[in-house]
């Protein structure tokens, strides 16, 4: 999205909303983790499987965070999917 000359992707991979709904007044958050479980090496063996673990490695410890400040935790099965199918 461009906004004042600037184009504006995802904050995910810096910071997630979870501290700001609790700043707002939230008494109840629900996070969905959608956190990647670690690939097979086959997985790594093509540029897609290791873009994809480089974004998941570089936003977990991020998604941790956010979810210590969860009342509750959605992890739905998301084996099959992979960040590349949503470019």
């Amino acid at each position: 999205m461009e906004l004042n000359n600037k184009i504006l992707v995802d904050g995910g991979m810096v910071d997630n909303s979870f501290r700001c709904s609790r700043d707002m007044g939230a008494k109840i958050v629900i996070v969905v983790d959608v956190a990647s479980d670690s690939v097979s090496r086959k997985e790594l063996s093509t540029l897609g499987g290791v873009i994809d673990q480089a974004l998941d490695i570089a936003t977990l410890e991020n998604e941790r965070r956010g979810l210590k400040l969860a009342n509750v935790v959605v992890k739905p099965e998301l084996r099959k999917f992979s960040s590349g199918r949503f470019l």
